[in-house]
């Protein structure tokens, strides 16, 4: 996939589980769900992050702390 090269529906279904990815993140971070429940659940986050970077990054050039939990969760997997 090139997340450089993503139609407006295709970018708007990545912004949601980008969404997601976040809430379920910022949970772990606060210890209400267990990161090794997260790793069982969706064991594909690194890969997630690492193919859509550059998706993240130009977000990050208006939103700086964007999927800021989501790479701190990714950095955390095995």
């Amino acid at each position: 996939m090139d997340a450089t090269a993503l139609t407006g529906d295709d970018e708007e279904a990545l912004e949601d589980l980008l969404q997601k990815l976040e809430l379920v993140a910022l949970l772990v971070r606060r210890g209400l769900v267990q990161c090794d429940d997260v790793v069982d659940l969706f064991p594909s986050v690194p890969l997630i992050i690492a193919k859509v970077q550059p998706f993240i990054d130009r977000r990050r050039l208006t939103q700086p702390s964007y999927a800021r939990h989501t790479i701190a969760l990714a950095g955390r997997y095995p």
